[in-house]
C-alpha cells in the first residue's frame, strides 16, 4: 500500500514538473512569446488610447526584451531587463521618445513634440520594486519615483521644475496665449484603497502674449503679467484645494473641498479683474471691461449648483447655474440696473448705447441647443451721438429711447422681437428668427423717422422731412426700403449697410437736399434727379452719384465766368446727364460730369474740388452743333476762373 501511494506522489510531482516544462518551453517559444506580447500591446493600448505595433520582443527565463512603436513610428518605446523566477527579483530601464505627433485622449487632442522623452530604471522584488524616471516634457527638468506591489503603486513622488506654461498649452493643443514657469512638487501614498498626499503647483513670471490676442481676436490687451499657486491636500478621497492667483489686472481666490470621486464640492471663489480680455480664449470670443465675482460651488458631479454676484463694470447681476455631468442644465441671470454700456463692453462691442436696463435670462436644455427666454428692456437709453457719428458719421441728438426686446428659444433657434423708439425714431423688428449655431439671423425691420433733419451727415443736417421704411437685418447686413416724404412729395428710398459698405439711394431728390448733405460741395446748380451714396468703411472713400432728371445753372460766379469765355447763354437750358463724385480720405472732391441740352453737351472726365481750401482746378469740354472748344476751371471755388485751351 505504501509503495502504491509512494508511486502515485512521484507520478504527481513528475507530471508537476512536466507541466511546468511544458508551459514555460511554451512561454518562452516564439509561439508563446507572440501571445505574451499580443497580450502587452492590447494593454498598452487600453491604456494610451493609441494602436501600438511590435518592431522587436523577446522573452527568455531571465531577461526581457522588446521595442514598440505607435503614431506612425513618432513614438517609440525600448524596454530592456533581468528577473529571476527563483529569487523573484527584476531590474531593467527604459526608454520613451516622441518624433513629434497627435493623438485622441478622452476625446481631447494633444500634440508631442519632436525630442520630448522620457527615461527611467527600475529594480527590486516581484511583490515591492522601485521606479525612477525623467523627463523633459514641458521642457522641465522632471523628476518621478514610484513603488510597487506587483503592479499596484504604492507611492508616488513628482518633482518638476523650469516646465513652460507654453510648452504645456501646445501639448494641450493650445494656443501659446501666454508663458510662465510651472513647479510642481507632489507626493502620495497608497492607504487602505485609496492615496494621501499632497500637491503644490507654482506659475512664476507669467506673461501674456499681446501679438497673439490681437491677431487671433483683434483684441488690444493690457501688459498682463501673472503669479499663481495651488495648495491641496488628498485625505481619504476629499482633495482640500486652495488656489490663489496674483496678475496686474486682478487676483482670483478659489478655495474649497472636492471628493475625488464623486466630485461632490463645496467651494467658494473671490475673483476681481480689471479686464477681461485675457479670458477670450476661454471662451472664444473677444471680450472687455472689468469683472467682479463672488459665490458659492455646491454639489457632485451628477448635479452642480454655482450661486452668486457678478459687478460687470460695476454693474451688478445675480446668476444662478445649474450644472449636471459638469456641464450647464439651467442659468439665471437678473440684474436691475445694468448699464448698457457694461454689457457692450462685455463682448469687446462699441458702447453706442448709454443708460440702465433691466436684464433677466432664463435658459435650460443647454445640452440640446439652448432653450428659454432672455428679455432686456430699458426705459432711460441715450445713444453715444459722439461715438457713433465717429463711426458712421451719422449724428444723433442727445434724446431720450425706451427699448424692450425678447428673444424666446428653443433648441438653439427661436423667435426675436425688439422696439426701440423715441420723440422722432422708431426701430422695431418682429418675429425675427434666430439661430445661435452657427450664428446667423433675419429680422424684418421697420424703421420711422418723423423729423430727419434732428439727424446730421458728416457733421452737418441731414435731409429734411420724414421716412418710412422696412427691411431685412441680418448678421451681414442691414437693408431698408421705403419712402421719403418731403414737401408733399414721396421719393423712393433705399438703404444698405455691412460692415465695408453704407448706401444710401434716394430717387427724384431735389438738389437742396443734397447740398444739405453736402454743404461744402459749390452750389452750381439746381435741379432734380436720383441720388445714390456708397461710403467705403474701410478706405473712407465715398461715391456720390446724381443722375439727373432735369437742371439748370444757378446765378453765380461760376455762370457769369462760363458764358463771358465761352460766349454762350446757358442761363434758361435745361440740361440732363449725370455728376459723379468721389471724396477721398483728404477731402479731395474727383468729379465726372455728362451734361446735355438742347443745345449744348458739357463733359469732363475730372474736375478736383478741395473741399478744405475751396480750390478747384480740372478741365472740360462745350459741344454745340457747330463746334467743340475745351477749357480750363481753377481757382476758388467762389470765384473760380476759367480759360480756354484750344
Amino acid at each position: 500500500m505504501k509503495k502504491v501511494l509512494s508511486s502515485k506522489i512521484s507520478l504527481s510531482f513528475f507530471a508537476l514538473i512536466l507541466v511546468a516544462l511544458i508551459l514555460a518551453i511554451l512561454i518562452f517559444s516564439p509561439i508563446g512569446n507572440y501571445f505574451i506580447k499580443n497580450a502587452i500591446l492590447a494593454k498598452l493600448e487600453t491604456h494610451t488610447q493609441m494602436q501600438w505595433k511590435s518592431r522587436s520582443f523577446k522573452l527568455t527565463p531571465s531577461t526581457i526584451a522588446l521595442e514598440f512603436s505607435s503614431q506612425d513610428d513618432k513614438l517609440e518605446l525600448f524596454l530592456k531587463g533581468d528577473y529571476s523566477l527563483f529569487l523573484r527579483t527584476l531590474k531593467g530601464d527604459f526608454y520613451i521618445n516622441s518624433k513629434g505627433f497627435q493623438t485622441l485622449f478622452n476625446n481631447k487632442t494633444l500634440s508631442f513634440g519632436d525630442n520630448q522623452w522620457i527615461e527611467g530604471n527600475f529594480e527590486g522584488n516581484f511583490n515591492h520594486y522601485t521606479l525612477y524616471a525623467s523627463s523633459n516634457l514641458f521642457l522641465s527638468h522632471s523628476n518621478l519615483t514610484a513603488t510597487f506591489h506587483y503592479l499596484s503603486p504604492q507611492t508616488i513622488s513628482l518633482n518638476l521644475t523650469n516646465g513652460s506654461l507654453a510648452s504645456l498649452l501646445e501639448i494641450l493643443n493650445e494656443k501659446p496665449y501666454g508663458d510662465g514657469i510651472i513647479s510642481l512638487n507632489a507626493n502620495f501614498t497608497h492607504l487602505q484603497k485609496s492615496f494621501d498626499g499632497t500637491l503644490d503647483l507654482e506659475i512664476e513670471g507669467g506673461k501674456l502674449d499681446k501679438n497673439l490676442f490681437l491677431s487671433e481676436f483683434n483684441l488690444e490687451i493690457p501688459n498682463t503679467s501673472f503669479m499663481g499657486k495651488l495648495e491641496s491636500t488628498l485625505q481619504q478621497n476629499t482633495l482640500t484645494h486652495y488656489l490663489k492667483i496674483y496678475s496686474t489686472i486682478g487676483d482670483a481666490f478659489i478655495k474649497g473641498a472636492t471628493n475625488i470621486h464623486s466630485l461632490a464640492t463645496n467651494t467658494n471663489f473671490n475673483i476681481n479683474l480689471t479686464s477681461l480680455s485675457p479670458l477670450s480664449p476661454f471662451f472664444k470670443i473677444p471680450l472687455n471691461g472689468s469683472f467682479d465675482a463672488k459665490g458659492i460651488a455646491k454639489g457632485d458631479f451628477k448635479n452642480m449648483l454655482l450661486d452668486g454676484e457678478i459687478q460687470l463694470s460695476s454693474s451688478p447681476l445675480n446668476y444662478n447655474l445649474n450644472l449636471r455631468n459638469l456641464k450647464p442644465k439651467t442659468l439665471k441671470i437678473s440684474s436691475k440696473n445694468l448699464k448698457a454700456q457694461s454689457l457692450l463692453l462685455l463682448f469687446n462691442k462699441n458702447p453706442y448705447f448709454e443708460g440702465n436696463v433691466d436684464l433677466e435670462v432664463d435658459l435650460r436644455d443647454f445640452s440640446q441647443g439652448i432653450s428659454g427666454i432672455i428679455s432686456l428692456n430699458s426705459q432711460n437709453l441715450f445713444i453715444n451721438s459722439p461715438l457713433l457719428e465717429e463711426k458712421t458719421q451719422i449724428g444723433f441728438p442727445s434724446t431720450k429711447f425706451t427699448f424692450h426686446s425678447q428673444i424666446e428659444l428653443a433648441n438653439g433657434s427661436g423667435i426675436v422681437n425688439y422696439l426701440l423708439e423715441s420723440n422722432f425714431l422708431k426701430l422695431q423688428a418682429q418675429k425675427g428668427n434666430l439661430t445661435l449655431k452657427p450664428l446667423k439671423f433675419e429680422f424684418p425691420t421697420t424703421l420711422e423717422v418723423a423729423k430727419l433733419q434732428n439727424l446730421s451727415y458728416r457733421n452737418k443736417t441731414a435731409l429734411q422731412g420724414s421716412l418710412i421704411t422696412q427691411g431685412i437685418h441680418t448678421k451681414d447686413s442691414f437693408e431698408l426700403q421705403g419712402t421719403l416724404h418731403y414737401n408733399q412729395n414721396q421719393n423712393p428710398f433705399s438703404l444698405m449697410l455691412t460692415p465695408q459698405n453704407f448706401t444710401l439711394r434716394i430717387q427724384q431728390i431735389p438738389s437742396s437736399q443734397i447740398y444739405t448733405l453736402f454743404d461744402q460741395a459749390p452750389r452750381y446748380f439746381s435741379g432734380i434727379g436720383n441720388f445714390s451714396l456708397n461710403n467705403n468703411l474701410v478706405d473712407q472713400i465715398n461715391n456720390i452719384n446724381f443722375d439727373i432728371h432735369s437742371l439748370s445753372f444757378q446765378t453765380t460766379p461760376l455762370l457769369q465766368e462760363l458764358q463771358r469765355k465761352s460766349k454762350q447763354n446757358f442761363a434758361k437750358e435745361n440740361f440732363n446727364g449725370y455728376i459723379y463724385n468721389t471724396i477721398l480720405q483728404d477731402e479731395i472732391l474727383q468729379s465726372r460730369t455728362s451734361l446735355q441740352s438742347k443745345h449744348f453737351k458739357i463733359q469732363s472726365q475730372k474736375i478736383t474740388t478741395n473741399l478744405n481750401t475751396k480750390e478747384i482746378q480740372g478741365d472740360f469740354t462745350i459741344q454745340t452743333k457747330t463746334k467743340e472748344s475745351k477749357y480750363t476751371i481753377y481757382g476758388k471755388t467762389s470765384h473760380p476762373k476759367i480759360k480756354s485751351i484750344n
